[in-house]
């Protein structure tokens, strides 16, 4: 029915496009049955419909495995810390540490370290002085090292990965260390990351400009960490280095009066508890007397 209130050019459009929809449809009558036969089964419009929603699923689901790998590759590359601590002691002064993993830290005089539980590994930095490490393995270590975080200490520029139990880190100056094994082995690796080496029990090495100094040398380790017990052992050692060690563990009033006389080459041993004994034994082993001064120091001068 046409609306009265229409234009009556309004009317007569509305007339012309129904005329022409009736002209369509007598035209497309002959073939009405041939067009539904092309056109897909209800059935068939389901069936795709299920097709694509599984082809999205399986796109997602994939979408998210890579996301899920990429999510993993960035942790173990990050390789973030959970928990951290500061240990150190003051000049003389010696510690022993329990880590949380169940890992044993003796600490020599005036060192410092840090040491970081990372997700996949267990890194210690020791920034000054010496420590001996005895690591906890878990149970199944020896089946599935492979499984197990790493424990690493950085001396310097120099990196000691744990394969063993315990060893003993001493830092030199400011990128070098001396690295001793009591027990087991250790991967050391030079400055460059370019050579790295094996040390097993009894080995030690030390490096120079973040090289290694020399081939691996069996010696008495058991010396190297005399300082747990407080002794210092030293072999054909000369007067001026055997004085520095004794000085790391306090102060201690004696001065060479010689270049020459500091190259001056002694051994014994000294309780470093009492170190000033030793100072006053020397000239009973080698060719120097002890000249004090008025202030109470000692110099040490050429018999």
């Amino acid at each position: 029915m046409m609306n009265n209130q229409q234009p009556e050019h309004e009317q007569q459009q509305d007339l012309e496009r129904v005329k022409k929809q009736r002209l369509i449809q007598q035209a497309l009558e002959p073939f009405e049955d041939a067009l539904i036969a092309q056109l897909p089964k209800p059935e068939e419009i389901i069936q795709a419909a299920l097709e694509r929603q599984k082809k999205q699923r399986q796109h997602q689901k994939k979408i998210l495995s890579l996301l899920v790998l990429a999510t993993l590759g960035g942790i173990c590359w990050w390789n973030p810390v959970y928990e951290q601590h500061l240990l150190s002691t003051e000049v003389g002064e010696q510690k022993d540490y329990i880590l949380s993993d169940g890992s044993r830290v003796q600490l020599n005089t005036a060192t410092q370290l840090q040491v970081a539980y990372r997700l996949f590994s267990r890194t210690i930095q020791l920034q000054q002085g010496e420590a001996t490490f005895h690591v906890r393995h878990a149970a199944w270590h020896q089946w599935l090292s492979w499984a197990e975080r790493g424990f690493e200490v950085q001396a310097g520029d120099i990196l000691i990965e744990d394969i063993g139990t315990i060893f003993n880190v001493r830092t030199l100056a400011q990128h070098d260390a001396q690295i001793a094994v009591v027990q087991g082995q250790v991967r050391v690796w030079s400055a460059d990351q370019q050579h790295s080496t094996i040390l097993t029990t009894g080995q030690s090495i030390s490096t120079v400009q973040g090289q290694f100094a020399s081939s691996n040398q069996l010696q008495d380790v058991q010396q190297l960490i005399a300082w747990q017990k407080r002794y210092y052992y030293f072999n054909n050692q000369t007067l001026a280095d055997v004085l520095a060690e004794l000085k790391r563990y306090g102060d201690l009033p004696v001065s060479i009066s010689s270049d020459e006389l500091a190259q001056l080459r002694i051994s014994g041993q000294a309780d470093l508890t009492q170190r000033m004994q030793l100072i006053r034994a020397l000239p009973s082993f080698a060719l120097v007397k002890l000249v004090e001064q008025e202030d109470g120091s000692m110099v040490i001068v050429k018999k």
